[in-house]
């Protein structure tokens, strides 16, 4: 029977108990517990509609995603960051009608960068979330870099993305809008 003590760093076989190793033999230091990653300033920009509740639920998950993952997303609420919006070169109208994204490079994420790089472009519809997706953990990661890859593939989500606005989202909207009404 293996028991562990919460509050010792030991394991017990039976009746005898073998420390666990918490730091490493030849240094002395202590082993990190957490992994760090070399770079955490964001890669892509994300515009995204906060007046929107299903994009909400939406962009709430994907930015848990990205915190337990790397924090490469830097997501701009358009109803809210009137700086990152004006420096856009789309308007607030097609940014609130299609989901937009673009790959980006900074040295921080609190000295963000509002210029748009010019060299890459702003994607939208099911490029940019497949350019958002290659940010976040696999699954997504495997997806994202899939539909990049293939223009068939990208091609199909574009179709179904535009399917989605046009028959589905409004639906789900409503449904959304309900639900958050309901007492809890």
């Amino acid at each position: 029977m293996v028991v562990r003590s919460l509050l010792s760093p030991s394991v017990t076989l039976g009746r005898r108990s073998f420390g666990l190793l918490n730091s490493h033999p030849a240094t002395g230091r202590p082993y990190s517990t957490t992994t760090s990653t070399n770079n955490t300033s964001p890669t892509v920009r994300v515009w995204w509609d906060s007046a929107c509740p299903l994009c909400t639920r939406e962009i709430n998950l994907m930015k848990r995603l990205d915190q337990s993952h790397r924090k490469r997303i830097d997501f701009v609420d358009i109803r809210r960051d009137s700086e990152a919006v004006q420096a856009c070169p789309i308007s607030t109208q097609d940014l609130i009608q299609r989901f937009h994204a673009q790959r980006i490079s900074t040295t921080s994420h609190e000295q963000r960068d509002l210029v748009i790089n010019k060299q890459q472009p702003i994607l939208s519809g099911a490029a940019a979330f497949a350019l958002m997706w290659t940010e976040l953990p696999a699954p997504l990661r495997w997806v994202g870099v899939a539909a990049q890859r293939s223009p068939l593939l990208l091609s199909v989500a574009e179709k179904s993305y535009v399917w989605f606005l046009e028959h589905l989202r409004p639906s789900l909207q409503r449904w959304v809008t309900r639900y958050d009404r309901m007492p809890r």
